[in-house]
């Protein structure tokens, strides 16, 4: 999974044209930062900073991928048994990573 998300920062399999066509928000129901693009949901913060993420499950397994574009630093977490949880552990991590106090989550701006 490191490697595919390697190849989006190096265009090695879809054009930068074609990501920014992914990472554009196209679901503006709700006011907010949560968003949906092409594929790929996402954070979109009045800063212009952007959250790319996806979750998913498949027969007890689950994941949660999220790409910090602007860091160029993604956080993927697998499971090898279900549980809601996982979709949950990014802020986590992230705090870990960067040394700053604990998120309850990203849908904020603070």
């Amino acid at each position: 999974m490191f490697r595919w998300d390697q190849s989006f920062y190096q265009h090695k399999l879809l054009t930068n044209e074609i990501m920014e066509l992914a990472y554009g928000p196209c679901s503006f129901e709700k006011p907010g930062i949560k968003n949906y693009g092409l594929g790929w949901r996402m954070l979109c913060y009045s800063n212009g900073n952007k959250i790319i993420y996806h979750n998913g499950w498949w027969h007890g397994n689950n994941t949660s991928f999220y790409r910090f574009i602007r860091e160029n630093m993604t956080i993927i977490i697998l499971g090898n048994k279900f549980t809601n949880s996982i979709y949950h552990q990014a802020p986590a991590v992230y705090s870990i990573i960067k040394g700053v106090p604990p998120m309850k989550g990203f849908d904020t701006e603070d």
